[in-house]
């Protein structure tokens, strides 16, 4: 019970580490976004709020490890779920390449279909619904809100784009001036 303490202990030091101290240094976040969830230090965020709740959870209500799950917290058994890891990453890894090629709903489909399966669920109807929602969810939030700020970002960058500015970016980029 004590040791499940100090691991809830810290991982919520992660979590408010993340969220005060690594979050602001490594993210450059633009001043002045119209929507907060497309900041780039939004989802990172987030998620370093729920690894502090859950870290503050566990430190108030540890429970009892069951002994089944034991065999999962020994070192000695690691070795023999290193290839199920490694299929995983390999697979997220291919996500990421693909999605510039086919974009993110299709990958997004084929990825969460096969690690539900992956990880032995058999439910073949509800795979799909959930392998089907959740990227077009993802996809139209996102493009909703793309859509929404492109065109007032468009005229506050274009009315900041003076000509010294244009004069500055040819010199960095070498370009000569017509």
């Amino acid at each position: 019970m004590q040791k499940e303490r100090m691991v809830g202990g810290g991982v919520l030091v992660l979590g408010l580490m993340l969220f005060f101290v690594l979050i602001p240094s490594g993210i450059d976040s633009p001043g002045e976004v119209d929507h907060m969830t497309l900041s780039p230090d939004f989802w990172p965020r987030i998620i370093s709020i729920m690894f502090a709740l859950m870290g503050l959870l566990i430190v108030i209500k540890p429970g009892e490890i069951p002994p089944e799950a034991e065999d999962a917290i020994d070192p000695a058994s690691w070795p023999a779920r290193l290839p199920r890891l490694a299929v995983v990453l390999i697979v997220l890894f291919a996500f990421y390449f693909l999605i510039d090629h086919l974009g993110m709903v299709v990958p997004g489909f084929a990825v969460i279909f096969g690690m539900m399966w992956f990880a032995g669920e058999r439910r073949y109807p509800l795979m799909a619904a959930i392998s089907f929602i959740v990227p077009l969810l993802l996809y139209f939030f996102f493009r909703a809100r793309r859509q929404h700020s492109d065109s007032a970002r468009h005229i506050r960058i274009s009315e900041r784009l003076t000509r010294h500015d244009r004069k500055s970016y040819r010199s960095i980029f070498n370009i000569p001036d017509i």
